[in-house]
């Protein structure tokens, strides 16, 4: 079991049924890091989902809207989670490269060879997203 991460943030998704997938390495998560701050970054709807789960801390929403002010939310939310400190960031967004920005010390990403289009067809997003953390060893 791997320890040492005490500020873990979750990059999840906006839709609901991504969401639910999403739910699934929260618990393994929560197992192999007690003490943790889990924060899950989803949409409003997502909050929703995750209210009253008891595998994280809390869920920060990340909002869409159009133009020049999309620009100025995703600077304002890049600028809260940074000074967060997370030591752990966790990606489930393989085309994302905003845990990139958020300045965390380890980044786990969905591994390479998952983002194939032989394992999208052939494996279940919910293993994917799980084989994220067992390469790590959680």
């Amino acid at each position: 079991m791997i320890n040492g991460y005490s500020q873990i943030l979750v990059i999840g998704h906006r839709n609901i049924g991504d969401v639910l997938h999403d739910m699934a390495l929260l618990k393994p998560l929560r197992k192999s890091f007690p003490q943790a701050q889990v924060t899950v970054l989803t949409s409003s709807a997502g909050q929703t989902l995750l209210a009253h789960n008891p595998y994280i801390s809390e869920s920060v929403a990340a909002e869409r809207s159009k133009g020049f002010n999309q620009k100025l939310k995703r600077f304002s939310l890049i600028r809260r989670l940074r000074k967060r400190k997370f030591d752990l960031v966790i990606n489930l967004k393989s085309g994302s490269y905003l845990p990139y920005f958020v300045g965390a010390k380890t980044i786990w990403d969905i591994r390479p060879e998952d983002k194939t289009l032989h394992h999208k067809r052939t494996k279940h997003a919910i293993d994917i997203y799980l084989d994220t953390i067992r390469h790590h060893g959680v």
